[in-house]
């Protein structure tokens, strides 16, 4: 069945575009699942018609979702120049727009070069977040980030910046509202080690 709608949606743009609609909507709602949204958007992008295009936020959340799909296997062959261009592109275009999905893809981003000994570059690409306000990226992605940013710290032998950043990121993670304990108690145990 998925097939077959795929197979008339490729054919008809106009067919495409109202399941894109549906797909968007879906991103611009409180209520995100990604285990729905992730595979509406690679359903698009199988079926996508020659005349159409996923629009840039809806791309940029595909290629985080396939780096967060390839950082479970531990993979590092997602990060080619191809991709990393494509993500840095779209990551400046939509900053201003978007800036937890940037930030989200960002924190992907870093784990893959995390897992490729690149130490140095994570941490260059999520230094950018240190800074910004909590509310920008918003503040789950904003400790994220700065518990990313320890992790590499420690990699690199810088053990006392390594534990700020742990300490500001449990302090982060214990003002949100719910849910926070897994992230404070990930966070904790890096500082510990």
């Amino acid at each position: 069945l998925s097939r077959t709608y795929g197979d008339e949606a490729q054919r008809d743009v106009k067919r495409w575009r109202i399941y894109l609609d549906y797909v968007l909507s879906h991103l611009d709602s409180k209520a995100i699942r990604l285990s729905s949204l992730m595979p509406q958007i690679s359903w698009l992008k199988e079926y996508e018609p020659v005349d159409a295009a996923i629009p840039p936020r809806l791309r940029l959340l595909w290629l985080a979702a396939q780096l967060a799909a390839s950082n479970h296997t531990g993979g590092i062959a997602f990060g080619s120049e191809q991709y990393v261009n494509e993500f840095t592109e779209l990551s400046n275009r939509l900053k201003d727009e978007d800036a937890p999905l940037v930030c989200f893809a960002a924190l992907h981003l870093a784990v893959e070069l995390t897992d490729a000994y690149r130490f140095e570059d994570a941490r260059d690409l999520l230094q950018k977040w240190e800074n910004e306000p909590a509310a920008v990226p918003g503040l789950r992605y904003h400790a994220q980030v700065l518990s990313s940013l320890g992790q590499h710290a420690a990699f690199l032998g810088e053990n006392e910046k390594a534990l700020e950043y742990f300490e500001r990121a449990m302090d982060e993670f214990t003002r949100l509202s719910d849910d926070w304990q897994r992230d404070f108690d990930h966070t904790c145990a890096y500082a510990v080690i």
